[in-house]
């Protein structure tokens, strides 16, 4: 787990950021971060949640399992493939692709150029195009950023109230002085120990012929012989019929009467 700051002390919300995020994706406060605002106290408690995929669903198609293998695709600014760095990637792509230029803070490839001031309302604009179509959840979506069969995610509870640092020094008995831009953060774990979610297929193959045979004994009281009759009486009957044996005729010794 790791966390991300940044402090801001001009304009409307004076505070700072914090983010929190697994340690393979690239921190980006565009997309969520918590605001810890001067005076306060924030205490973050973290639950881990990690997501995993039987290697049997490797062999479905990708449109049924909806994820990733870590060797099933790669990206070009970063090392490990997951759903936020692939949007990032993709992102990067559609700013140069709109603008010709990208923003300072994104990856980039030593050909690219950043954009400067005047480009401001271009990267912007194009940060807004690809968040109304990812919202709008269309099906030709340029990134095709499916979720890694792999990932690990974070569910935070958020506790925050008013902090005064003057009051506390001024109750151990120094002298007050005043404090300015002081806040308090403390991040723990809600649980000392993480139970993976394994994701695996519903019903097997196997899982269907043992349901069939179970259905067809309680209702029918048919079994794997009953069904082997059938198609012996439907197929393999008509076949013997149409075959015509010769009679064998016998021949009787003479029978003489004295």
């Amino acid at each position: 787990m790791e966390t991300f700051e940044k402090a801001h002390k001009m304009g409307p919300r004076n505070g700072y950021q914090v983010l929190i995020h697994p340690p393979d994706e690239a921190p980006t406060l565009e997309h969520f971060h918590y605001h810890l605002a001067l005076g306060s106290s924030m205490t973050l408690t973290v639950k881990p949640q990690l997501t995993e995929t039987a290697p049997a669903l490797r062999s479905q198609r990708l449109e049924h399992r909806q994820c990733f293998f870590e060797s099933e695709r790669y990206l070009r600014y970063f090392k490990i493939y997951n759903q936020h760095n692939c949007m990032q990637e993709c992102l990067v792509n559609f700013t140069y692709k709109l603008c010709g230029c990208v923003k300072f803070s994104m990856p980039r490839s030593a050909d690219m150029r950043e954009c400067d001031a005047s480009e401001i309302d271009c990267y912007s604009g194009a940060y807004m195009k690809m968040f109304a179509r990812e919202v709008g959840g269309n099906n030709d979506h340029p990134c095709g950023c499916l979720p890694a069969c792999t990932s690990l995610s974070y569910e935070v509870e958020i506790s925050s109230q008013p902090y005064s640092v003057q009051a506390f020094v001024e109750a151990l008995g120094f002298p007050s002085i005043n404090f300015y831009g002081v806040v308090f953060l403390m991040i723990n774990m809600k649980e000392n120990r993480i139970l993976a979610t394994i994701r695996q297929e519903l019903v097997s193959f196997s899982d269907s012929v043992g349901k069939l045979g179970g259905l067809f004994g309680l209702m029918m009281g048919a079994s794997m012989i009953s069904i082997l009759e059938i198609v012996y009486f439907c197929l393999i009957r008509p076949l013997r019929r149409d075959v015509k044996v010769a009679p064998v005729r016998q021949v009787l010794p003479c029978r003489h009467d004295y």
